[in-house]
């Protein structure tokens, strides 16, 4: 029987750089992460993604500041601000490129990430009291971050 591999990567992270709710910078995230044994992160600020050239550039000085391994990974995605039933929602975006206007209804976004296979998780829709979770089913998302 062989045995199933897993990667652990953190998929919701903001950073100093570009989401003002954050209080730590992308070097530290990889550090701690690294440290932490995760296998990589996915940055994602809000309403907007770091280019391929910041990533790697990003890689660059933590592999010279020596605080991940060569293959730790690093990838970028963004947090973006949509409406749900007229409240605004978040969702997590992987593989879109492209732009996205803030404020676009939920479904709409799904249906524009899904057509370049991309994927959208809805991101922390129970967190202080919200919504449950369970509101959030009627939307055509991949996933849904259960705990932020």
């Amino acid at each position: 029987m062989s045995k199933e591999y897993y990667l652990k990567i953190s998929p919701h992270n903001h950073t100093t750089r570009y989401s003002e709710c954050s209080s730590i910078s992308a070097l530290d995230i990889v550090r701690y992460s690294a440290r932490a044994n995760l296998d990589g992160i996915i940055i994602t600020e809000h309403d907007c993604q770091w280019s391929d050239e910041d990533i790697a550039q990003l890689r660059k000085e933590a592999l010279k500041m020596q605080i991940c391994s060569p293959d730790f990974m690093i990838f970028a995605g963004r947090e973006v601000t949509a409406v749900a039933n007229g409240k605004h929602a978040h969702a997590l975006v992987f593989g879109y490129r492209g732009d996205i206007p803030v404020d676009m209804d939920l479904r709409e976004l799904c249906r524009q990430v899904h057509r370049q296979n991309a994927v959208v998780i809805l991101a922390h829709p129970g967190r202080n009291g919200k919504k449950g979770i369970e509101d959030f089913w009627e939307y055509p998302a991949d996933g849904i971050e259960y705990y932020s």
